[in-house]
């Protein structure tokens, strides 16, 4: 078990989509716990290919000893989103974060008015 900290151990992967060995960290206690092995453990990577961006679900089979014993790709961003939904989710959260950010400036001066209030 290759060690990072005590709590934590480093181990690879290697994902049979884009053809790349990854490492990951993991819990020492992760193993905690359980009652049978190997254990599912779902883990995320990404991938520049051909100029795209493309992001891996990716299921890991952990044994007792933190072991990776089998991988298995659960699926990709082709599989998440399209880009129509993914603009439109991008447009709405950008309308949030602006709504957000005058909430918290209206906020904030409101905060400064009091302060000045209470030093008269």
């Amino acid at each position: 078990m290759q060690e990072v900290n005590k709590d934590f151990v480093i181990k690879h992967y290697r994902c049979k989509i884009c053809n790349t060995t990854h490492e990951i960290k993991l819990r020492k206690d992760l193993v905690e716990g359980r009652s049978r092995y190997p254990f599912p453990y779902i883990t995320m990577h990404s991938e520049v290919l051909n100029n795209e961006l493309k992001e891996f679900l990716i299921m890991l089979y952990i044994d007792k000893d933190l072991q990776i014993r089998g991988v298995e790709i659960l699926s990709s961003n082709d599989d998440f989103y399209t880009k129509e939904q993914v603009k439109e989710i991008t447009d709405k959260l950008m309308q949030e974060i602006e709504f957000l950010r005058e909430e918290n400036l209206e906020l904030l001066h409101k905060l400064n008015n009091m302060r000045e209030q209470l030093k008269k």
